[in-house]
């Protein structure tokens, strides 16, 4: 669940307290751990093991095993159109 607030009062809440500071900085980290982990399993792994790190993600985020796509959906998030293996 989301919200929403004003970029000037983030900034200010966001200098004004470590502990919103650090929970940040915390997420933004783990979001990059991510992208470098996603680029390290495109660049080293087959086509079938990226999808397959890809179907499970996809799993975890939706919360069932019933996963409705289309081959060009599959072809765009696994970059598996660019694959030249």
């Amino acid at each position: 669940m989301g919200s929403r607030i004003a970029a000037f009062r983030f900034c200010a809440a966001f200098n004004s307290s470590p502990a919103i500071r650090h929970a940040l900085q915390a997420r933004v980290s783990a979001v990059l751990t991510q992208f470098q982990l996603g680029a390290a399993c495109n660049a080293l792994h087959p086509v079938e093991a990226r999808l397959a790190r890809w179907r499970l993600h996809l799993r975890d985020r939706i919360g069932h095993d019933v996963l409705l796509l289309t081959q060009e959906a599959l072809a765009q998030n696994t970059r598996l159109g660019d694959d030249r293996r």
